[in-house]
C-alpha cells in the first residue's frame, strides 16, 4: 500500500509540509505525489491561497515560468502566483480578480495571459452563469474582463475548456446551478476578433468534468449530471472518455469507461514509462465523499493502470503541466470546500524512481545573466559518485554538458556556467546523479529564457479591443523609442519608464518598433497590431 507521513514544521508565519511515501512493487518506477515544502506567508489570510472550484495554469513571463491559481468560491479571489525557476517552489499573492468567477478551467494564452471563461457566481446550489469571460495578464499582474461575450442563450458554468491558437473551446456545463440543466454544447470564442461559433453537441451532457488535449483530439474526462433537488448530487455519474476533433469539429466515443467515476477530478496527459500518451485521473468527487486515487488510460496499448495516489483527497482544483513529466497541484477541497488541501502544493514526477535514493535534490535552479545560464543544486547526498549537467535540446534530445564529482556525503552545493549560448531562446536543464553502483536518477528540471535586446508585451496587440498598453521586457538601457508605420512616418506614443501607451486608433497591420541607444545602432522589433 502507499502510506505517507505528514511533519509539519513552524516558524513563524511559514510552513513545511513533507510527506514520506512507500510505494508498492507494482507502482515502483512512477514516482510519488510529495509535498514540495513550498512556504508561503500566512500573516495576511490563508484563506486568499486556500480554495476549490478554481482554475490553474503556467505563464511564461520575463524569463521565467509562474504557475498562477485564479478563480474559486468565495467572492473575488487574488491570482496566486508559483515561481516554478527554482525548486523547493515559493508562492506569493497577486492582485485580486474584478469579479467572482469559480467552476472554471483555466487555459494559457499568448504565454502570459490566463482566460477562463463559463464559470459560476453566487453560492451553492443555485450558481448563476457569467456572461463574463476573465483574463489575467501574469507579466503585469492585471485583469482584464471580457464583458457579456458569451451569448445569453448559451451560457452556463462548470463547462470544460481548452485552447487552440486564439480560439477559446468550451464543453457542456451546467445553466441552473447544481440543481439541473446540464447540457451537451460545444462552443468557441475568438479571442481576437470576438467571433462566436456554437459546434456539434457532444454525445452526451456533462459537468466538473476535465478536457485534456492530445494532438488535435480533445478528450472529455469525468463528471456528472448534477442534480442536487432532482435525484442527488451524484446520482448521475458520466465515465464515457467523449474525443472531439479539432479540425473536424466531429465527436467519436473511446471504447473504454473510466474505472472510477467521478466528478470535479483533477486530470492531464502526459507520457508513460513507454513513452505513450496517457489519460492521468486523481481525487474528484463520489457520494462517498472525495477520492486521491490515481489511475491512466494508455491512448496506444488502450490498457488502464493504477497511479500513485495523492497525499490527500482532492477536487475543485487544475493540474499544472510544469514538463514533459511533472504536475504540481497547489489547492483543492477534501470535501464540499469546508476541508482544505495541504497548505503546500504537491509536486510530482511520474515514472522516475525517487524512493531511497542516495540524494535528497533539496534545490535546483537556473539563472540567466546575458547569454549564459548557471545551473546551481543543494543536496543531501550519501554514497555519491558524480553529477552530469544534461541541457535539452531543440529536438527533444539530452545533451550532457559537464561531470563533476561530488565533494562527499553530507549537505553539498554545486554550480556550472552554462557559458556563451547560441542564440536566444527557452533552456532547460536537469541533473543526472550516478551512484557507486551504477544506478543513476533525475533532478527535477529547471529552464530559463533568454531574450534578444528587446521584446514587448502582448504582441500582437488587440487595438480594436481597448487594449494600449505595452510593456517593454529585456534590455531597459534604451533612450527613447519610435513607432513608425510603413510609409516610414513616425506615429506619436506615450512613453514611462516600461510602459508604452499606443493611441487609441490605428490600422491593423505590422509597425516598426525602434529601441534608440546611445553609442549603438537602434534595434528595431515588428509590432503587429490586430
Amino acid at each position: 500500500m502507499l502510506g505517507f507521513c505528514t511533519l509539519p514544521i513552524s516558524q513563524g508565519t511559514r510552513f513545511l509540509l513533507i510527506l514520506c511515501l512507500t510505494l508498492p512493487a507494482s507502482l515502483a518506477g512512477q514516482g510519488a505525489w510529495m509535498a514540495t515544502g513550498t512556504p508561503y506567508d500566512l500573516s495576511t489570510n490563508p484563506y486568499e491561497y486556500r480554495r476549490h472550484e478554481c482554475g490553474a495554469e503556467v505563464a511564461h513571463t520575463h524569463n521565467k515560468r509562474t504557475g498562477v491559481l485564479i478563480g474559486g468560491r468565495g467572492g473575488s479571489r487574488p491570482a496566486i502566483l508559483l515561481d516554478l525557476n527554482s525548486y523547493p517552489f515559493y508562492l506569493h499573492r497577486g492582485s485580486y480578480a474584478p469579479v467572482e468567477l469559480h467552476h472554471i478551467e483555466a487555459v494559457v494564452w499568448r504565454d502570459s495571459l490566463i482566460v477562463a471563461g463559463m464559470g459560476f457566481t453566487g453560492g451553492y446550489p443555485s450558481e448563476t452563469p457569467s456572461p463574463n469571460i476573465i483574463a489575467y495578464d501574469a507579466a503585469s499582474d492585471s485583469w482584464q474582463i471580457l464583458e457579456n461575450n458569451i451569448p445569453s442563450a448559451r451560457r452556463r458554468g462548470s463547462a470544460s475548456a481548452v485552447i487552440d491558437g486564439d480560439w477559446l473551446y468550451f464543453f457542456c456545463g451546467l445553466t441552473n446551478g447544481h440543481q439541473s440543466g446540464w447540457v451537451p454544447w460545444t462552443d468557441r470564442y475568438h479571442l481576437v476578433t470576438g467571433t462566436w461559433q456554437s459546434l456539434p453537441d457532444a454525445p452526451r451532457a456533462r459537468d466538473h468534468s476535465v478536457a485534456v488535449v492530445e494532438g488535435r483530439n480533445v478528450y472529455l474526462v469525468g463528471g456528472r449530471r448534477s442534480a442536487v433537488n432532482n435525484g442527488g448530487l451524484h446520482s448521475f455519474m458520466v465515465d464515457s472518455l467523449d474525443v472531439f476533433n479539432l479540425d473536424s469539429h466531429s465527436w467519436s466515443t473511446l471504447p473504454t469507461r473510466l474505472p472510477t467515476p467521478r466528478a470535479g477530478l483533477l486530470a492531464t496527459i502526459l507520457d508513460n514509462a513507454a513513452g505513450h500518451p496517457e489519460i492521468m485521473a486523481w481525487g474528484g468527487e463520489y457520494s462517498g465523499g472525495v477520492y486521491n486515487i490515481g489511475e491512466g488510460y494508455d491512448l496506444i496499448s488502450n490498457n488502464w493502470e493504477p497511479l500513485p495516489s495523492l497525499a490527500g483527497n482532492a477536487h475543485g482544483d487544475q493540474l499544472m503541466k510544469i514538463n514533459h513529466d511533472s504536475l504540481v497541484v497547489m489547492s483543492g477541497a477534501y470535501l464540499g470546500g469546508n476541508e482544505w488541501f495541504p497548505t503546500s502544493p504537491e509536486y510530482v514526477q511520474l515514472y522516475a524512481a525517487n524512493a531511497n535514493l542516495p540524494v535528497e535534490w533539496l534545490s535546483v535552479e537556473a539563472r540567466q545573466s546575458g547569454m549564459s545560464v548557471t545551473i546551481s543544486w543543494e543536496v543531501e547526498e550519501t554514497f555519491v559518485l558524480s553529477y552530469q549537467v544534461e541541457r535539452r535540446s531543440q529536438d527533444g534530445i539530452w545533451e550532457p554538458l559537464t561531470e563533476m564529482r561530488t565533494n562527499g556525503n553530507g549537505r553539498q552545493q554545486y554550480a556550472y556556467l552554462d557559458a556563451n549560448l547560441p542564440a536566444p531562446g527557452r533552456y532547460i536543464y536537469r541533473i543526472r546523479q550516478t551512484d557507486f553502483d551504477g544506478q543513476s536518477t533525475l533532478s527535477p528540471q529547471v529552464e530559463t529564457y533568454i531574450q534578444g535586446p528587446f521584446s514587448v508585451y502582448p504582441n500582437p496587440v488587440a487595438l480594436s479591443r481597448g487594449l494600449r498598453q505595452l510593456t517593454v521586457q529585456g534590455d531597459l538601457s534604451f533612450q527613447a523609442v519610435h513607432l513608425y508605420d510603413l510609409q516610414g512616418r513616425q506615429i506619436p506614443i506615450e512613453q514611462s519608464g516600461q510602459q508604452l501607451i499606443l493611441p487609441a486608433s490605428l490600422p491593423a497591420g505590422l509597425y516598426p518598433l525602434q529601441f534608440v541607444r546611445s553609442g549603438q545602432r537602434p534595434v528595431t522589433i515588428k509590432l503587429r497590431i490586430d
